[in-house]
């Protein structure tokens, strides 16, 4: 028989002793408001149905044990005739449970035992029984089963096991690394070889560019079709070729370039800001002051 029914059984014939005409009236206090709870009322209510002379009223305490007390003492001003508890906290409601007997009201304990008060009848599992069978049970099954030479072999046997999967699981992986290796070794060996015959390439051009552009900073005329006539090259291959080496155009290149001769000068030599942009083939003092801020993050002038 579940819990549940056996509470309803109980409470029936705790009031069902007297004549039928008498309405009895169950007060139920429950610490949480759980679905567990929840069940166990709805069955109650279910049980409750079929007997007309019951009155059964639940109150929820939603874990609070001064709301809890308080429940129980309100079911014990309303004169109940029987009053169900279930607990959170047994030593908390324990003062109510006493009132509740004190005023002459049958008490049911449900899954909380009341300890050191024997008047309450007590509904629910025998936990200390239930461990004491559980312990009984493991050192049966230990005695039986477990034996300490049969364990022994057992977890030697394991990890036997366990040392051979490693063994087998370590050459393979060095097999499969060596093979790897050896494939991979060959191409990467052809890249680096490529690329350092790029970089070589790249290299002496830079030094041509360099050199080029250096040389005719203060020349008006330079720009991408002087480069591409000195260098030989079409005007999308310098495009390529010096976006690929200095990441910027050919002309923010050569603007780069004359800036930072242009910072030289305005650090080595007398000359004004507005003879220094003249110089460096910049339109006006006022765009080379924008670019040397841009540039350096500062003006000409804060030396």
């Amino acid at each position: 028989m579940r819990k549940k029914d056996f509470i309803v059984l109980l409470a029936c014939l705790l009031v069902g002793c007297a004549g039928p005409q008498k309405k009895y009236r169950i007060g139920v206090s429950q610490c949480l408001d759980s679905a567990w709870q929840q069940e166990m009322d709805n069955q109650m209510q279910s049980e409750r149905l079929l007997h007309p002379e019951m009155e059964l009223h639940t109150r929820f305490a939603g874990g609070n044990n001064e709301l809890q007390c308080a429940q129980i003492d309100s079911f014990i001003r309303e004169r109940v005739d029987l009053l169900i508890v279930s607990p959170n906290e047994t030593e908390e409601v324990k003062p109510a449970v006493a009132r509740a007997f004190e005023a002459g009201i049958p008490v049911i304990m449900s899954d909380h035992r009341v300890i050191g008060d024997e008047r309450p009848i007590f509904v629910g599992n025998d936990n200390y029984r239930v461990g004491l069978f559980m312990a009984d049970w493991i050192r049966h099954v230990q005695s039986k089963f477990f034996h300490p030479m049969r364990v022994l072999i057992i977890v030697s046997a394991v990890t036997l096991l366990f040392i051979i999967v490693a063994l087998v699981m370590l050459f393979y992986m060095q097999l499969r690394l060596k093979k790897e290796i050896k494939e991979e070794m060959v191409p990467q060996l052809e890249d680096v070889q490529q690329a350092l015959q790029l970089s070589k390439r790249d290299e002496a051009f830079a030094e041509r560019l360099n050199r080029i552009v250096d040389e005719h900073l203060t020349d008006p005329n330079l720009n991408v079709e002087f480069l591409a006539s000195m260098l030989q090259l079409s005007r999308a291959q310098i495009f390529r070729r010096v976006k690929a080496i200095t990441g910027k155009g050919p002309l923010d290149y050569i603007r780069e370039r004359r800036l930072i001769h242009s910072n030289e000068l305005l650090h080595t030599t007398d000359l004004t800001i507005q003879q220094v942009a003249t110089q460096m083939c910049f339109s006006s003092p006022g765009y080379f002051t924008k670019c040397y801020k841009e540039y350096f993050g500062r003006l000409p002038s804060e030396r």
